[in-house]
């Protein structure tokens, strides 16, 4: 025989709660909770019941009114037939059914056509599913898939472009990639040319920076010039600026350090005339930072070709 031990914490069941209190209200919310689908009026009734609950059907309908109005039970559509099929209810709504059935059975398989998804719910929800489904297309949580024959198809991942070509158009591509690989070099094979199309080709090799030379230099200082208003000493910041906005946009890393190897050879040449600044503790950190210093340490600030042209 079991032992009683007083200190064991109790939970008495439904039946033992009501006996002791309990009513409709608290006896509808814990069968609904305990429910892993919605159960009909009559069938709540029957519960209830047989929980120690004396109460009729109707009387059961005001009880389930009142919860529903609370925001605690949930009013679902009934597949059964006849003139007055018996209202359904759960502790989730009929649009939470759904989405956990989505939720629960998309990430099996990638496409699915619509036949496939109303198989997930009963027929009765399947309006409300059309709805779900155009949320989850609006959110980019699902894709139209391209079409295959008169079917729909939906996808959990983003369709690639090439998808959408048939058999026909794919035996074409063959062809015409046949005929111009008599001619390229190198040859494109038939996955590289898909690659192309879906856009996921990997990017080739970025443009070569633009040659630094003394021809590039002076090019950038004859358009620089009339910003100085009469002056023919250059900033080199402003050079090099201009240096590193012509590599951007051929997708090139500037090398300042070969920027102030060229500067230095040609003033070594005599070629060009540095000078420094006359307050470098007032010079910006941004341009201290591309600047070039000579042996005792001081910054050259400024540039300017010995021949202008």
């Amino acid at each position: 025989m079991r032992r009683y031990d007083p200190h064991a914490p109790t939970v008495p069941s439904t039946r033992a709660r009501l006996r002791f209190g309990m009513d409709a209200h608290e006896a509808l919310l814990e069968i609904l909770a305990q429910s892993d689908t919605p159960l009909p009026l009559s069938t709540l009734g029957t519960r209830v019941r047989k929980a120690g609950v004396r109460i009729r059907n109707d009387a059961l309908g005001d009880e389930l009114d009142g919860l529903v109005r609370e925001g605690r039970a949930f009013p679902h559509p009934t597949s059964a037939r006849g003139k007055k099929p018996s209202p359904r209810f759960w502790h989730r709504s009929a649009a939470d059914l759904v989405r956990g059935a989505l939720a629960e059975a998309l990430p099996r398989q990638v496409e699915w056509t619509p036949s496939q998804l109303r198989r997930l719910v009963p027929k009765a929800y399947h309006d409300l599913l059309d709805e779900q489904l155009g949320v989850l297309l609006a959110e980019g949580r699902l894709f139209e898939g391209p079409p295959k024959g008169r079917t729909r198809r939906l996808q959990t991942e983003p369709p690639r472009p090439t998808q959408a070509l048939t058999a026909a158009q794919m035996k074409s591509l063959r062809s015409v990639l046949s005929r111009v690989n008599t001619v390229r070099r190198p040859a494109l094979s038939l996955d590289e040319l898909l690659e192309v199309l879906d856009g996921t080709a990997p990017a080739g090799p970025p443009d070569a920076a633009p040659e630094l030379d003394e021809a590039l230099l002076r090019r950038l200082y004859d358009e620089d010039l009339a910003r100085r208003q009469g002056l023919r000493s250059m900033p080199i910041a402003w050079t090099w600026e201009r240096y590193a906005s012509l590599c951007a946009a051929r997708s090139a890393t500037p090398d300042l350090s070969q920027f102030h190897a060229l500067l230095r050879k040609l003033h070594a040449e005599s070629r060009v005339a540095l000078a420094v600044h006359d307050a470098t503790t007032s010079i910006p950190e941004s341009e201290r930072a591309v600047l070039p210093t000579r042996e005792d340490g001081r910054t050259y600030y400024y540039w300017t070709p010995v021949d202008p042209r």
